[in-house]
């Protein structure tokens, strides 16, 4: 069911029993509410895998990309980083240009200053 009080149109799943219920309050509570029935969207529905460009981003996306994106995100500079993680500026760099890996015990100093869990760096 689809009901629309405003623009966005607001989704409402009624489970079991109750539904009739719910429009006849929702028909006092918003004078002019349109109620329609939910589209079927299956047929619309990608899977990720099938789309090229996100395919190729998978594919070439590596933990030095995440690295850089979380600084970025932090707005922090390699030194900034650095300073509150005690990795190396150069190894920052090397890491983020992905000339470097990254193991666990750095993963885990890097995402304690960026906040976030280190395996998501690995």
């Amino acid at each position: 069911m689809l009901v629309v009080a405003k623009t966005p149109p607001i989704k409402v799943e009624v489970f079991g029993e109750g539904l009739a219920e719910l429009v006849d309050i929702l028909k006092k509570a918003i004078p002019g509410v349109t109620i329609t029935p939910e589209p079927d969207f299956d047929d619309e529905f990608v899977k990720p895998d099938d789309i090229p460009w996100l395919r190729e981003l998978r594919e070439n996306w590596k933990p030095g990309t995440t690295v850089r994106i979380r600084r970025e995100n932090a707005d922090l500079t390699q030194a900034a980083l650095s300073e509150k993680s005690g990795v190396p500026v150069p190894n920052i760099s090397a890491i983020e240009n992905c000339k470097r890996a990254i193991g666990p015990r750095t993963a885990r100093r890097l995402a304690g200053a960026l906040g976030c869990d280190y395996k998501e760096l690995l």
